[in-house]
């Protein structure tokens, strides 16, 4: 799931859109593979 949410913010999906996508995602849950994975 990691690598999926990695790959949709490297296509510019926001955090917002993937959070819609995913229901039981929370943006904080996103934004920490974010920042875990180095990016910004």
């Amino acid at each position: 799931m990691v690598s999926v949410i990695l790959d949709n913010l490297a296509e510019g999906v926001t955090v917002e859109q993937i959070v819609a996508d995913y229901p039981p995602l929370s943006q904080e849950q996103v934004r920490s593979i974010l920042n875990h994975s180095g990016g910004n």
